[in-house]
């Protein structure tokens, strides 16, 4: 399994995630979840769990 699908299969493993949407290139993840089964903090544990150490957060509700 590649880098990409490492962070992603990590990702999508947090129950309530619905897509995610990894860029290696610029260092980024969007994902799109229900707020009321996960958070950032399960989502940067899924990130520290891929071997990456999340920088910073922008959440949108749109």
């Amino acid at each position: 399994m590649g880098c990409r699908a490492s962070v992603e299969a990590e990702l999508q493993a947090v129950g309530g995630v619905r897509l995610v949407q990894v860029d290696l290139r610029a260092q980024t993840a969007a994902v799109v979840f229900d707020p009321t089964r996960a958070d950032a903090a399960a989502l940067r544990a899924a990130l520290t769990r891929a071997g990456y150490t999340p920088k910073r957060e922008t959440l949108n509700d749109s």
